[in-house]
């Protein structure tokens, strides 16, 4: 049994709804991804702006889908972050209303840059993954968005690695 992937395999990286088991399962995947370096609670600094955490460890960090999307943010900050993380994790997403375009745009460049950088995204939300954002159904940069987040929840983008190790064995 390969341990390492077993908690994405029962659990998943999108956990819905914000529960104590949604709650359990962030911790857990904390626990998992940071492989026990030292736990910090300060915020951190890009580009000579603070950002709050809730917490970060090794190559992961956890924010609240406020602060990291509800505050301006450039495309810029999600990349310098993508140097630092390997994985983010992204507590509290709600329904991003049709009038909360610069949320919802915050949203699709963080999603974009982190798919491109290949860094894991571990999510807890009040919402199913298809309710996140219901705009005409014709709207292509969510609809590409919502089908990059469908990808990272697969083994295979969690774990490539271990996608590596398979096929050299070959």
């Amino acid at each position: 049994m390969d341990y390492r992937r077993q908690h994405i395999h029962n659990t998943g990286v999108y956990y819905f709804p914000l529960n104590s088991q949604a709650q359990q399962n962030m911790e857990n995947a904390f626990i998992h991804f940071s492989n026990g370096a030292p736990i910090e609670y300060d915020p951190i600094t890009v580009y000579e702006r603070s950002i709050s955490i809730i917490k970060q460890a090794g190559s992961v960090a956890w924010f609240d889908f406020s602060i990291i999307c509800g505050r301006p943010r450039s495309q810029n900050d999600y990349l310098a972050l993508t140097k630092i993380y390997h994985t983010m994790m992204i507590e509290n997403l709600r329904a991003i209303k049709l009038n909360e375009s610069d949320l919802i745009l915050s949203f699709i460049y963080l999603v974009d840059i982190l798919y491109d950088a290949h860094c894991r995204l571990i999510i807890s939300s009040d919402v199913p993954l298809t309710e996140i954002y219901l705009a005409d159904k014709s709207q292509q940069p969510f609809q590409r968005t919502l089908s990059r987040l469908i990808e990272m929840q697969s083994e295979t983008y969690v774990y490539p690695e271990m996608i590596d190790k398979t096929l050299t064995n070959l």
